[in-house]
């Protein structure tokens, strides 16, 4: 499977767990600044620098997939694979 499809499937579960998903173009001279998991207006956002590669974007996406509670939300099986392979 593509890294571009994985990233769609973890993408979409975050979104039935109520974190809204945005890539961004995070480049910037003065500070380091990374992909993650932050509250904006209210609601739970990761943010993803669309700089990553298809790999990258969904090794964010994981990792912030991992710290929600996905139990009562439908994850394809090779998502819920990744997630329990820790």
């Amino acid at each position: 499977m593509s890294g571009e499809a994985m990233f769609e499937m973890l993408a979409r579960a975050l979104e039935r767990c109520g974190v809204a998903v945005e890539l961004r173009d995070l480049a910037d001279d003065d500070i380091n600044v990374k992909s993650g998991l932050c509250e904006i207006g209210g609601r739970k956002t990761l943010i993803i620098d669309e700089r990553l590669g298809e790999g990258g974007r969904a090794a964010a996406a994981l990792d912030a997939l991992r710290s929600q509670d996905t139990e009562g939300i439908f994850v394809p099986p090779a998502v819920r694979k990744l997630l329990n392979d820790e």
